[in-house]
């Protein structure tokens, strides 16, 4: 797919019951807690915007299988 939204790290949304959704973010040797609501939210719109160019289940199931194969008969 090429470039896309969550180049530069990882994200992890998480909510609660009873508490605020915190984000987070994870990159090169660093990590942080996220928990200001508009960061949090510019978060999800990164998460949204990358699964929006994401393939489907299976189609990554299948792309994943297919350079397996290739490997093995490399």
């Amino acid at each position: 797919m090429g470039l896309h939204a969550l180049m530069e790290g990882f994200v992890s949304l998480m909510w609660f019951e009873d508490l605020p959704p915190i984000a987070y973010v994870e990159g090169l040797k660093t990590g942080r807690v996220l928990e200001v609501p508009s960061v949090v939210r510019q978060c999800q719109a990164v998460y949204d915007h990358a699964l929006g160019d994401a393939l489907s289940h299976r189609a990554s199931l299948a792309l994943i299988r297919s350079i397996a194969e290739e490997y093995e008969h490399a």
